[in-house]
This record gives C-alpha cells, sequence and structure tokens, in this order.
C-alpha cells in the first residue's frame, strides 16, 4: 500500500513538475509540424480544453503555470499563439468590420494580444486577465468618429456588442468603479450623433441607436419631442445625463433620474434665457413643460432648491388673462399673484374669465393661470395646493377687496358664481 502510494505520489510530481507545463509548448510544436488549419486548431484546442486533464482544477495550475494557448486577431490577420501566462490578453465579442473605422482596437492590439470570447483558448480559469480597465475601454470610445461609425448599422451595432461586453456586463465588478467616466463618455458621443448628423441618418439607423442609447441606464436620460424648437440648442449642452429624441424612447420609466444639481440648474437657467424673447412660442412652451415636468417629478427636490436660490428667474410659464398672453414668470412675481388670491391652475372651466372682467383693468390685478406640472412646486413653496378657479377661489379673491371694473361685469361674475354653486 505504501509503495502504491508513492508510485501515485511520484507521478503527480512527475506530471505537475515536468510532463503537464509541456502540454502547450507541445501544442505549439505539433500544430507547426503538421500545418494545421484554423478549424483544426480550433477542433483539437475544444477537445483538450473539454478533457478531464484540462477540466482538473489541481492540474490548471501546472498546464498554465508558463504558458496559455490564445487565438489573436491583428490588423494585419489572425493567429493561434503561444503566450506567456504574464501576458494580459483582451477579449471582444466578434471580428472588428473594419480596423481603419475602429482606429482605437489597433493602438489596443499594438499594446495587447487581442482574442475574441467564442474561441475555445487555452487559459488559466483563475487568472482573470480578459477583463479589460477603464482606461483601455475609454481609449477606443474616444478614437469614434461619429460620422463614420454612426452611419452605418454594422459599426453602431458593433460598438454596442462591444460595450456590452467589456463594460456593462461587468459594471459592478472591482476593475470598473460603479461611478466611472465611461458612461459620461458614452453620453457625450451621443451628443455629438444629435448634434452633427443629419436627423434623416439618425432616423434611419433608429433601431441600431435604440439598443446602443439602452446601454444607459433610463435614469440617466430625458426624451423630448425632436420636433420642438428647444431639442436642438438644450442638446448641446454638456450634461451628465443624456437629452435624447422622444422616438428612441422604448418603455415609459417614472423613476428618478439621477441628475446633478449642477445639471438642473445648468437646464432651468439655460431655458429661462431662451424664454425671455420667446415666450409666445408655443412649441418652445411645450418642450419646457416636457422637461421641467420631469425634472421637477423625477428629481430630489433640485427645483425647489434652484428656486430658492433663484427666485427672481423666470421660470413658471403662465396665462395673463388680462393681456390673454403667455408670459413667463419669476417665483417673485408669482408669490405677488398668489397674494391677490389671482393665481390659478389651468382647468376646462372659463370662470377665471369673468372673474378678471369684474376687477380693474391694472397689471397688478391680472388673473394668472399657472400649468398643473408646478403644483409640486407650490406645495414645496407655499405648503398649499394650487387651486382652480371655481366659486371658493373667486370669493376668496373678491374677500381681499380688489378694485373691481363696472357694475355689469361684476354682476355677471356673481351669475356665475351662483351658477357654479
Amino acid at each position: 500500500n505504501n509503495e502504491e502510494k508513492m508510485v501515485q505520489q511520484w507521478n503527480r510530481i512527475l506530471a505537475k513538475e515536468g510532463t503537464l507545463k509541456q502540454i502547450i509548448p507541445a501544442l505549439e510544436q505539433f500544430v507547426q509540424t503538421h500545418d494545421l488549419n484554423e478549424a483544426d486548431i480550433f477542433n483539437l484546442c475544444q477537445s483538450l480544453k473539454q478533457s478531464g486533464i484540462f477540466q482538473s482544477a489541481s492540474f490548471q495550475e501546472s498546464i498554465y503555470a508558463e504558458y496559455q494557448w490564445v487565438y489573436c486577431i491583428k490588423p494585419t490577420g489572425s493567429t493561434w499563439e503561444k503566450l506567456t501566462i504574464k501576458d494580459r490578453v483582451l477579449s471582444i465579442p466578434k471580428t472588428i468590420p473594419n480596423w481603419e473605422i475602429f482606429s482605437g482596437f489597433r493602438r489596443i492590439a499594438d499594446k495587447y494580444p487581442v482574442t475574441l470570447s467564442d474561441k475555445p483558448n487555452l487559459q488559466y480559469n483563475k487568472i482573470n486577465n480578459e477583463r479589460w480597465n477603464e482606461e483601455d475601454i475609454l481609449s477606443v470610445i474616444e478614437s469614434i468618429e461619429v460620422k463614420k461609425v454612426f452611419i452605418n448599422s454594422e459599426y453602431i451595432n458593433y460598438l454596442t456588442d462591444f460595450l456590452n461586453h467589456v463594460y456593462f456586463r461587468d459594471r459592478h465588478s472591482n476593475n470598473i468603479q460603479t461611478e466611472s467616466k465611461i458612461e459620461y463618455r458614452i453620453i457625450e458621443l451621443l451628443r455629438k450623433v444629435f448634434t452633427s448628423l443629419d436627423n434623416e441618418i439618425i432616423c434611419s439607423n433608429k433601431k441600431d441607436l435604440q439598443k446602443f442609447i439602452s446601454l444607459i441606464p433610463s435614469n440617466k436620460i430625458i426624451f423630448l419631442d425632436n420636433e420642438q424648437g428647444i431639442f436642438a440648442q438644450i442638446v448641446k449642452l454638456p450634461l451628465k445625463i443624456l437629452i435624447a429624441p422622444q422616438i428612441f424612447k422604448i418603455t415609459d420609466n417614472n423613476s428618478n433620474i439621477q441628475i446633478s444639481y449642477q445639471d438642473v440648474e445648468a437646464i432651468l437657467k439655460f431655458l429661462a434665457e431662451r424664454f425671455k424673447s420667446k415666450s409666445e412660442d408655443l412649441n418652445l412652451a411645450q418642450s419646457y413643460l416636457t422637461i421641467l415636468e420631469q425634472l421637477i417629478n423625477r428629481t430630489n427636490d433640485y427645483v425647489s432648491k434652484f428656486i430658492d436660490q433663484n427666485p427672481d428667474i423666470k421660470i413658471v410659464f403662465t396665462y395673463n388673462a388680462l393681456t390673454k398672453k403667455n408670459e413667463v414668470l419669476s417665483f417673485e412675481e408669482i408669490k405677488y399673484v398668489k397674494e391677490r388670491k389671482i393665481l390659478f391652475k389651468v382647468s376646462q372651466n372659463s370662470l377665471h374669465n369673468k372673474l378678471q372682467k369684474a376687477l380693474h383693468k391694472s397689471y397688478d390685478l391680472a388673473v394668472v393661470l399657472v400649468d398643473p406640472i408646478y403644483e409640486r412646486l407650490f406645495k414645496d413653496e407655499y405648503h398649499q395646493t394650487l387651486a382652480e378657479c371655481n366659486y371658493k377661489s373667486c370669493l376668496e379673491a373678491l374677500a381681499n377687496k380688489p378694485r373691481l371694473s363696472s357694475e355689469e361685469d361684476r354682476v355677471d361674475l356673481l351669475k356665475e358664481i351662483i351658477k357654479d354653486i
């Protein structure tokens, strides 16, 4: 029994310290001697990888003590190569469709061996050397020329598959920080797509771009109708979230936007600046309200914080019943209107017109209507709901003893109030 154990131990030592280390050098010599083609090498490696010796955890350390056997792709061609165990190998999901267009991969291939993930490479499982680091991924993204890649369906899909393979499947790994620069660089890339390519080209690649946009978490995207005048300008803002055309939206998402206060501030100041001279532009107003609604409902009270710090900036889209025009007011101005009890949210009834006629025709007694999307802000600022113009709110306004108009107009208002009651 002791002799058998000694023989077993000797054979194991011989295998681990001698024979197993020679498998990969012997494989290289066998391939060269018999001039095997790529298909034969693939089948041979597949069989070896599935064999008991290569599957054995105790033998793997000896097999890969010095070398690994890897399918390496380069701009000049692809070959199976014996590499040292210290060589860092990077994996990609598919063959690069065009090394000139994807020039970043050429620079990576000059630094490291690059392989395909579906090849039966003979590598030590405990060495996780196929994982890309942030610096290498960024170098590929930053090499992308939008006007060459994003006009071609094959290239868009290749870039999507690559980023899914090297980053998004491993984003919670120790190698790549969750709050990395990679998502921001992808957002910057998409911003260039929307600002430098014709709308016709963008729409022709809609499905492929949808897949690429889906790399960005939905809580980092605001979708906006591309037909509305504001999109072309707001998409240029250097935000850390993505502003994307509405046509690329796949599902509704009401979760909070993962946005910084600095981004909220930049968007609101931009909108306020745009509205200084264009408050009558209804397309612009609709865009404004779409963005504002998402900021109000999907951010952590950042809009309220902005108002507290900038009470004089005009961000409230209103309708003035006296001038019968749209106006953009600041919360400072809104506060003045509210104190006179003549501020209401937009509703189906037209009682506000009767109330306006009954009031003296002066600007300080203009009835103002605001969109219901502001309701949450009013609750935050005034701890009150934004009322509709009904008989109750009319009586509250009259109880404030404002200057009134002609007797005829006052009678008309009272008749409407009685009807409403």
